[in-house]
């Protein structure tokens, strides 16, 4: 079935239009009447909040003539049907009616209930096109707005007036199905079209929505909302209930559950780009509330720590120092809800997962399962405090070597040597430099360098001390030295490695 489009009549004589709807049954035309104006300023006013979808307009109004105000009708909406009535058959004004865009021109003594119903199915069929032809290229603008692939004053001005009806502020909301943070791995939660035809069937009582676009796995619903409001707090207040309506609405008739967004002011066209971003960022922050609605705002998109420390100190067999920092970094993460850390946190064990050969699509699958943020957190933190018996060290390199790489680990700050620990080997440190050279690649001192410039890593990234005294923990006495060897490992000074750091 059809959706009804919306009717409004504009005439100064109330007698014409009582006439027009009583002429015929618009219900069952498929058209419903929403409302009429007898002057084209209240006209203008009443049109723009109802966005009405055929306009009979009397060629002469108080003020302003029929066709100035279809002008500005079209303005407003450039695919609004607009009917000019008038007492009697003017030619030329017929003309100049037509080139403004205007359907038909119709005089009223001689409107009947058929050649009506006949106009009606013109606007109809007229409606349809337009409408499925504007509606494309209207989108594919705003796709463009929303990537930042042009501005608004980079459009021409045809460009332009195809968004004309977001000429005024708007608010803008985003909407997704809701998953745990794997959820982009699962078809079934992706945004469908038919998520986009069910918004649209609703009507909302104080709110219109104006129009949906599908983006990025996002549904971006262009709200205009009717009640007057003063102040930031009433704006996001009122949003707020407009957001949670559209949100329970959709997840009612799509029967998943959606994470909602809107964004804390009104947007216009040339914000469009950071705004809808925001609501990205919001959206994918919602697997730390799956009830609420989340409150888009300016937010870093880095994470507020560097986490390849996970995969590093996994690698030289360091698994007590990583999964307790591991364990830290997912808390804080969810503590503070930051998303960038938590995906960055997540991924880096699953790389570790990956060169440990772990069953990582096993994984995936179990942690797709999984409800919360919580959960997730708290299943691959198990997961890495069992991967030590599947460490691939223990399978590759012998039981010395691998003595020998655990001594760097726990004794790296006290100036280790290869004859120290050979001789708990009971063995000479030029064999045991040998064995380690052969199965590694690398030899014991590229081994005790690693180890140290991971932990002064660490040390310039959650502490503040001096470059001097880091140097000292980790067992380097000469500072310059240590600058040294951080400048060739990192390819950064420990100034800038931590700079770098404070800018995420």
């Amino acid at each position: 079935m059809m959706e009804p489009m919306k009717v409004f009549f504009v005439d100064d004589e109330p007698i014409v239009i009582s006439d027009l709807m009583t002429r015929i049954d618009w219900n069952l035309e498929g058209f419903e009447i929403k409302g009429y104006a007898y002057s084209a300023e209240s006209a203008l006013t009443l049109i723009k909040e109802y966005m009405p979808d055929l306009v009979f307009v009397d060629v002469a109004l108080p003020g302003m003539s029929g066709l100035e105000l279809s002008a500005k009708i079209r303005e407003i909406n450039r695919n609004t049907i607009i009917v000019i009535l008038s007492g009697y058959m003017e030619f030329d004004y017929a003309q100049k009616a037509m080139s403004i865009g205007v359907l038909t021109y119709l005089v009223k003594h001689q409107l009947t209930a058929e050649n009506l119903i006949e106009t009606l199915k013109k606007a109809r069929a007229t409606f349809e096109s337009r409408k499925s032809a504007d509606t494309m290229i209207k989108k594919q603008l705003l796709v463009q707005l929303f990537n930042g692939e042009r501005s608004y004053d980079q459009m021409q001005p045809q460009q332009q007036s195809y968004l004309s009806v977001y000429m005024e502020p708007f608010q803008i909301m985003g909407f997704r199905p809701w998953a745990p943070y794997f959820y982009r791995q699962d078809s079934r939660w992706s945004v469908l079209p038919q998520h986009e035809e069910l918004l649209m069937e609703e009507n909302f009582e104080g709110f219109q929505i104006v129009d949906t676009v599908l983006y990025q796995n996002m549904l971006v619903a262009f709200v205009r909302i009717s009640n007057n409001f003063i102040g930031t707090k009433a704006l996001i207040s009122t949003a707020h209930h407009c957001c949670v309506a559209i949100k329970e609405s959709l997840s009612r008739k799509a029967e998943i559950p959606f994470a909602a967004a809107y964004h804390t002011k009104m947007s216009t066209l040339k914000s469009l780009e950071s705004d809808v971003s925001q609501l990205n960022i919001e959206l994918d922050r919602s697997i730390f509330h799956r009830n609420q609605v989340g409150a888009a705002r300016l937010m870093s998109k880095k994470a507020s720590t560097d986490y390849s420390f996970i995969t590093k100190q996994a690698f030289i067999n360091n698994y007590e120092h990583s999964m307790e920092r591991i364990k830290n970094g997912l808390e804080e993460a969810w503590k503070n809800k930051r998303l960038t850390d938590f995906i960055q946190c997540t991924d880096k064990i699953k790389e570790l997962l990956t060169a440990l050969n772990m069953d990582l699509f096993e994984n995936d699958k179990i942690i797709n399962r999984l409800y919360t943020a919580q959960e997730v957190s708290d299943y691959l933190i198990s997961v890495l405090s069992h991967a030590r018996q599947f460490n691939i060290i223990k399978e590759e390199y012998s039981a010395a070597t691998i003595y020998v790489l655990e001594y760097i680990n726990s004794n790296y700050n006290k100036n280790p040597s290869i004859n120290e620990v050979a001789g708990k080997l009971h063995s000479s440190g030029m064999y045991i430099g040998q064995k380690i050279k052969k199965e590694t690649g690398k030899s014991f001192n590229e081994f005790l360098t690693e180890c140290r410039m991971y932990h002064a890593e660490a040390l310039l990234c959650e502490t503040n001390l001096k470059v001097s005294e880091i140097s000292r923990r980790v067992g380097i006495s000469n500072s310059q030295y240590f600058r040294r060897i951080f400048q060739e490992f990192t390819g950064q000074s420990p100034n800038d490695y931590r700079k770098q750091l404070l800018l995420k």
